[in-house]
């Protein structure tokens, strides 16, 4: 009922499980399906994220999440991007959210790939703009909110995806599930403040 991330955990504490899942992939599907994506909890931006489909890679000094990588997302022109939405929280009991219908998508400046040889290049993998800014490439055609050629609006991403036979508004609908769902999985661990509302930021791949 609520698979809205890829199987994930947190180590050291669930190293054994992370363990036992990779171990089962590695058994029964290919090397490029074995792949995962490291993120320390403690840094943003970018830093720190490795991706790894090897476990003697597998090295953290700090909390860290490790997350099966999605090996087949919806690319755009061949290039990997995300979108950063943002939803108002008025309250979590009873539930209150709102939804802003505009934000922005992110890119990746190089194709995508899952090979091996390209698995440390963070220009294919890594939609975070303060690591794209530094690329030297820009995805042709791709309008810029912020003139490096990896940030367009919603209303240029959905133009374009129309073009390429993609239905925006079942993806938007699916959209709104994830964060509902989310926003239910965390309500518990929130504690009730009446006067108070709060603006939480979705990455959606």
């Amino acid at each position: 009922v609520y698979e809205i991330m890829p199987v994930s955990f947190v180590l050291p504490h669930e190293y054994v499980k992370f363990v036992k899942a990779f171990t089962e992939i590695k058994e029964t599907g290919t090397a490029e399906e074995n792949v995962w994506i490291m993120k320390p909890a403690n840094l943003s931006r970018g830093r720190g994220i490795t991706l790894i489909n090897d476990i003697a890679a597998v090295s953290y000094t700090d909390s860290t999440v490790i997350q099966r990588y999605i090996v087949n997302p919806l690319l755009l022109r061949g290039h990997k991007f995300d979108l950063r939405l943002y939803v108002l929280v008025t309250s979590f009991r009873p539930l209150e959210a709102f939804l802003y219908k505009e934000g922005f998508a992110r890119f990746c400046s190089e194709p995508f790939s899952t090979s091996a040889e390209g698995l440390n290049n963070k220009f294919i993998h890594l939609t975070n703009t303060s690591v794209q800014k530094r690329s030297h490439k820009a995805l042709p055609g791709v309008l810029s909110a912020d003139n490096t050629g990896l940030k367009t609006s919603l209303k240029y991403l959905r133009e374009s995806l129309h073009e390429e036979g993609i239905e925006w508004h079942l993806m938007w609908q699916n959209i709104t599930i994830v964060v509902l769902k989310a926003l239910v999985c965390a309500s518990d661990d929130i504690p009730s403040q009446p006067q108070c509302f709060e603006v939480f930021g979705f990455d959606i791949l």
